[in-house]
């Protein structure tokens, strides 16, 4: 008989033989005891983890982003996926959810973030349950500790946007595609072709999960039966995945997938974001349209709490020799930051957020290195264990304490600007400078005033359609008031519409500056 490949030999090799990470040895008779225990530390991490997500869910005012989720998942099921498809980056299974979800739950701030809540709890819970069919309880337990914790999580837990649900179905898939090398069951690599099919239906980025775990296979010598099970399991994706693929190709090819807006891709970019998102922030607002991003930790937590995971992670890679749990929790983090950053030197598809999803399997490694280095006669190594996870919640603790406390994740407030306007007669006109700040504001503020967006051009702004300023012009005469919303600094052409409509007989009344925004009302 042929020899085994080194994929089947480790597949093959009895769960908690000889591991060190295996939560089935060492217990002995206590082994009840502590799977009783890990159920009971299991269920408080879930609450905990609910509960920090839950803090100043309606309180924080919207980013753009999640105005425009807000935006598209209220429109009719039956043209949602045909606005997806013309006016968004996204594949779109989280549009759906969340349009079926808020038509139970509302569309208010916290109805349109509660399924992030839920989806980035459930995150934290297939990630222990995982974890324990891979590595044993503590582990899993300890990885759920940190990710319930872990401030980039629950940022992306409190934010109604997709990056939740990415982490969820790229942990699913990983999960799938473990159990479908272990097993080899048909039914299994069914399952796997489903869940990442849903992968691939949240974010593009799941194409990096995938290819991830392709180059797993191809670098660790799969047999013919698992390369051609997961062939045919990409098949079967590939055609789950046809009635998308159309819109896919215009998202890239209008380049509305990885969009123009971005600037320059920098190696070091990569690395400070890798770094601040390990350690665990902090969580800043990002530039242009708003967001936020993950900063670079200098701070004082920063370095120690890197060293502590960086030597954490090297504990578990010797414990484990290198056999099949460490290499496949690696390529879960580390591969789509390789690929990402490899496609970003042509093309920067770089994006903090986008890359979340790989802060779940990172904290199963943590685990590992954990429970190895506490598991030990040795009491000073116990210690050790101890000591290097207070290093990381301590930077976990500080970021996440001032994620919390932030009155809003961008340089913007919508909020604030829709209560300026509030004031606005019925048949006023609204005049928004760029576009894109009418999307946010109307979330807020839904009267029955006319919306006219503008466009600023080399050539000055234009109107929608490309209408010239003097046919805008010819509209807005029809408002007794109207107020100008304006970007700061202030767009080429606007001072052109101000000076035009001073000389068409309307006066400024009112100047007021928030944030980054600039609002200007005229009345007749």
């Amino acid at each position: 008989m042929a020899a085994r490949t080194d994929i089947e030999a480790r597949v093959a090799a009895p769960e908690g033989s000889h591991d060190p990470l295996s939560g089935q040895v060492h217990f002995g008779r206590s082994g009840g005891t502590m799977a009783q225990w890990a159920g009971v530390a299991m269920a408080a991490v879930v609450v905990a983890a609910l509960a920090l997500r839950l803090v100043g869910l309606q309180a924080k005012p919207l980013v753009f982003d999640e105005a425009f989720s807000a935006l598209i998942a209220g429109q009719p099921l039956s043209a949602l996926l045909d606005v997806v498809a013309r006016v968004d980056p996204h594949p779109p299974l989280y549009y759906v959810l969340l349009h079926l979800w808020i038509g139970v739950v509302g569309d208010n701030e916290a109805g349109l973030r509660s399924l992030s809540v839920l989806v980035s709890v459930g995150t934290v819970l297939v990630t222990f349950l995982w974890g324990r069919r891979l590595m044993g309880l503590l582990p899993a337990t300890v990885a759920a500790v940190m990710l319930g914790l872990a401030p980039p999580a629950v940022a992306a837990g409190q934010e109604a946007r997709m990056y939740s649900l990415l982490a969820l179905t790229s942990m699913g898939s990983w999960w799938a595609f473990d159990e479908a090398m272990r097993n080899g069951e048909p039914r299994r690599w069914a399952l796997y072709g489903v869940g990442t099919a849903l992968m691939l239906y949240t974010h593009h980025f799941g194409i990096l999960v995938w290819a991830s775990q392709g180059t797993y296979l191809a670098l660790f010598r799969a047999s013919a039966r698992q390369t051609r099970a997961w062939s045919l399991a990409g098949a079967g994706v590939l055609i789950l995945m046809l009635p998308w693929l159309k819109p896919f190709v215009q998202q890239v090819a209008s380049g509305r997938a990885w969009p123009a807006y971005r600037g320059a891709f920098h190696l070091a970019d990569l690395g400070s974001s890798l770094w601040g998102m390990i350690v665990g922030g902090p969580i800043v607002a990002a530039e242009g349209l708003g967001g936020w991003t993950i900063g670079a930790a200098y701070g004082p937590t920063g370095i120690p709490a890197l060293a502590a995971i960086l030597l954490l992670t090297g504990v578990a890679m010797v414990a484990a020799g290198w056999r099949r749990t460490t290499p496949l929790l690696l390529f879960a983090v580390l591969g789509p930051w390789v690929m990402t950053g490899l496609v970003s030197m042509r093309q920067n598809i770089f994006s903090p957020r986008y890359l979340l999803f790989t802060i779940p399997p990172l904290t199963l490694l943590l685990g590992a290195g954990v429970v190895t280095m506490g598991r030990t006669a040795r009491q000073w190594k116990t210690w050790a264990a101890v000591s290097l996870v207070g290093t990381i919640l301590a930077s976990y603790g500080l970021h996440l304490t001032s994620l919390l406390r932030q009155q809003r994740l961008d340089d913007f407030d919508w909020r604030a600007v829709a209560a300026q306007l509030s004031s606005a007669r019925a048949d006023a006109a609204f005049v928004f400078i760029p576009g894109f700040s009418a999307i946010p504001v109307g979330y807020y503020a839904r009267g029955p005033q006319e919306r006219v967006t503008m466009t600023p051009t080399a050539r000055g702004l234009r109107g929608p359609q490309g209408s010239e300023l003097l046919d805008v012009i010819t509209t807005l005469r029809l408002h007794p008031q109207i107020w100008i919303l304006s970007i700061l600094p202030l767009p080429p052409g606007t001072k052109d519409l101000m000076d035009v409509l001073t000389r068409s007989g309307y006066v400024v009344t009112r100047r007021t500056i928030l944030n980054r925004a600039r609002i200007i009302r005229f009345d007749r």
